[in-house]
């Protein structure tokens, strides 16, 4: 979806306004990626939580992999243009994820 032509986006003009539905879009999309980028992790590893060094390094991958999304859509797509706010709103989204997959495993965990 990242690479989809986005001129029916509406352009943000200053940092006050960047929180608009497509921002919204962005934190929504990541946190779901990154949780269940978290679960596939834990599932594969076949523990119930994540060790705190996992959980870095899949942070460390889900913000790169923001930044070159937003790179790739400065660059490469066509009708895309890389943004510093949808960075800044993919990364929320990763925090989001990671505290819906903390909250999750710890109620299983607790079982």
């Amino acid at each position: 979806m990242s690479g989809v032509p986005g001129n029916m986006f509406p352009k943000v003009d200053n940092f006050w306004n960047w929180l608009r539905l497509d921002k919204i879009i962005h934190i929504f999309l990541y946190g779901v990626f990154f949780s269940l980028l978290l679960k596939s992790t834990a599932k594969q590893l076949n523990t119930a939580v994540l060790g705190i060094m996992h959980i870095l390094i899949l942070l460390t991958v889900g913000i790169i992999f923001a930044g070159l999304t937003e790179i790739l859509q400065a660059i490469m797509f066509i009708n895309r243009d890389g943004s510093l706010y949808d960075f800044i709103a993919n990364v929320i989204g990763c925090l989001a994820g990671l505290t819906i997959y903390l909250v999750i495993s710890k109620k299983k965990h607790i079982k």
